[in-house]
């Protein structure tokens, strides 16, 4: 499959995807209470760490290395699979001393219950590595979709019903095996009883330093949650997590696809470094063209978006998703650059640029523990600010990038979306009408400014993203 066939349908079954997730992510917000998702969202921070020493790293490696033969792909599931069982076994005993961290006693039987996702995720990764590395997006598109539909319509029963917070909980199981069941029947392999810990040693070395990187960002994305889970009531975690899920949610609709594709191309052809510098400069300017049409666009909307899909009760989240908002940038732009490294397989130094950048967080907490929420979010986005900077530094070093190239696309779209938000919020002054109306009215006047902005600032994307779009469709 070629890189445009595999964005499409990588990219087609994450929006898709999202959708699915949006539409959920609605419904149950008006079934459950803001206290409900500040516990889930403490539950699956930890899982989503624990999650990362479950593959170490090797994942990554399969799709990365040139050759790779059955005793690969047979040591590494094992793997996968001991550590899995032996982390099951960590969380669910240890359960009661964290309900009791952060004294909320409904932890303890959640983290018990979860704990066994482990097992299937365990399982369920060298089979979507496998299909990665072929670059058969379209497989595991269909897959996340047919998991997502199912296990939205489930959870929605449950909490219909009343079961709280055990909605969220069946949601996460049934999406889990339903995909693991799927993937086994579609890839039609079977690890075999071989084992050796010597074949994957040169897998190992890459894997590693790239492990260490996983576990680095995702202590980073998840370390927000644990503190202001301790700190401030589960209410203000609630509303806190509902607009970083939501701002996550679209952040992740680029650069999931977006990155998940360009590693996998540059792991075939990592070298040829004139190839690689183009398809990454390329995927770089489209990511930020549309991140700063998203972000714009959810700026305007915010207040009227989360009252109408949560209802009143959600209102608080509002303040805190605007702050968040002005970095949607930042999650599919690092994304690109990070892949971009990984893939040619440049991990030791990818640790290198990811210790550095998180190291700059401290200050953040730092200032948010004295000053409070709102001034931690406006920590974040400074600090997310210098990571791009960063990260556009190192890939400039690896010829793979040009640092004024890519930041006078960055300040030219960022002109082109600031323009555009200051006109509508202009016209704005004019009418005031329901939500549902103003989310409308507000977002076709964005996207007329934002395509009018891009012409007379003769920005070429927009017309290069509607032809990719057309060729990918009708090729």
């Amino acid at each position: 499959m070629n890189t445009s066939k595999a964005l499409f349908w990588d990219f087609g079954g994450k929006i898709i995807n999202q959708v699915i997730t949006f539409s959920l992510s609605i419904i149950l917000a008006r079934l459950l209470m803001p206290s409900d998702f500040a516990l889930i969202g403490i539950v699956m921070a930890i899982v989503s760490i624990s999650n990362v020493f479950v593959d170490v790293g090797l994942g990554n490696a399969l799709i990365q290395a040139k050759k790779v033969e059955e005793i690969h792909l047979s040591t590494i599931f094992w793997i996968n699979f001991i550590i899995s069982l032996a982390l099951c076994c960590i969380l669910y005993f240890f359960s009661g001393k964290i309900s009791d961290y952060y004294e909320y006693l409904e932890l303890e039987n959640l983290i018990k219950v979860l704990s066994f996702t482990f097992l299937i995720l365990g399982t369920s990764g060298i089979y979507r590595n496998i299909l990665r590395r072929n670059i058969e997006f379209n497989i595991l598109a269909k897959i996340n979709v047919v998991s997502s539909i199912l296990s939205s319509v489930i959870a929605i029963y449950f909490a219909y019903n009343d079961y709280g917070v055990w909605a969220l909980v069946v949601q996460t199981y049934v999406y889990n095996v339903c995909g693991l069941i799927i993937l086994v029947f579609r890839t039609k392999w079977f690890p075999k009883l071989i084992f050796s810990l010597k074949d994957i040693e040169s897998l190992w070395d890459f894997g590693k330093k790239v492990f260490l990187v996983g576990l680095i960002d995702s202590i980073y994305q998840k370390l927000d949650i644990f503190v202001i889970g301790k700190i401030y009531p589960a209410s203000t975690l609630g509303f806190y997590s509902r607009g970083k899920s939501l701002n996550q949610l679209i952040g992740n609709f680029s650069s999931n696809s977006l990155s998940s594709v360009l590693f996998s191309v540059l792991s075939k052809s990592q070298d040829n470094i004139k190839e690689s510098k183009a398809t990454v400069l390329r995927f770089f300017k489209l990511t930020s063209y549309i991140s700063f049409f998203i972000g714009g666009l959810l700026y305007l909307i915010s207040n009227d978006l989360i009252i109408f899909m949560f209802t009143d009760k959600w209102s608080e989240t509002v303040p805190l998703f605007k702050i968040m908002v002005l970095t949607t940038f930042y999650l599919p732009l690092n994304a690109i650059m990070t892949s971009a490294i990984k893939g040619l397989g440049k991990s030791k130094l990818l640790l290198k640029l990811e210790i550095l950048n998180k190291s700059l967080v401290i200050p953040v907490y730092v200032v948010g523990y004295n000053f409070g929420l709102s001034f931690f979010l406006y920590g974040f986005t400074i600090h997310q600010v210098f990571v791009v900077l960063l990260t556009v530094f190192f890939l400039d070093k690896l010829k793979i990038g040009d640092f004024k190239y890519q930041m006078l696309i960055v300040l030219k779209h960022l002109v082109i979306s600031l323009s555009s938000v200051f006109g509508v919020l202009i016209i704005q002054r004019n009418f005031e009408f329901s939500n549902v109306v103003n989310i409308i009215i507000l977002g076709i006047l964005f996207t007329i400014l934002y395509i009018a902005a891009s012409i007379l600032l003769k920005e070429d994307e927009i017309k290069n993203l509607s032809n990719r779009i057309i060729k990918m469709v009708f090729k």
